[in-house]
């Protein structure tokens, strides 16, 4: 028993260590999973404005972490990452502007 317990608590240990590394893709992915579930229940322009700022902050935190400690945001060079991401925030800023014509 007691060596299980150790097992799950370093399983439990290097899950926070990956969690720790990877926190700005979290924050980006916790905050686009938060504006589909806005959009989901209906209020299409507010969840999209939370989509665009997720790629928003997305761009910026690329912009300013190193690729070591950008982590899962670092796909391409850094300047492809930050370009396309903020390109795709301001066209979605720009859809949720207009959304009401739709």
């Amino acid at each position: 028993m007691e060596l299980a317990s150790r097992r799950d608590g370093a399983s439990i240990g290097r899950a926070l260590r990956v969690l720790a590394v990877e926190w700005p893709f979290a924050l980006v992915f916790t905050t686009a999973f938060v504006a589909v579930i806005v959009v989901s229940l209906g209020a299409l322009k507010h969840g999209l404005t939370i989509l665009a700022a997720s790629l928003l902050l997305g761009s910026a935190l690329r912009f300013v972490l190193s690729p070591a400690r950008a982590g899962l945001l670092a796909v391409r060079r850094r300047g492809v990452d930050v370009v396309t991401m903020a390109l795709l925030g301001a066209l979605l800023l720009l859809l949720a502007l207009f959304a009401d014509t739709f």
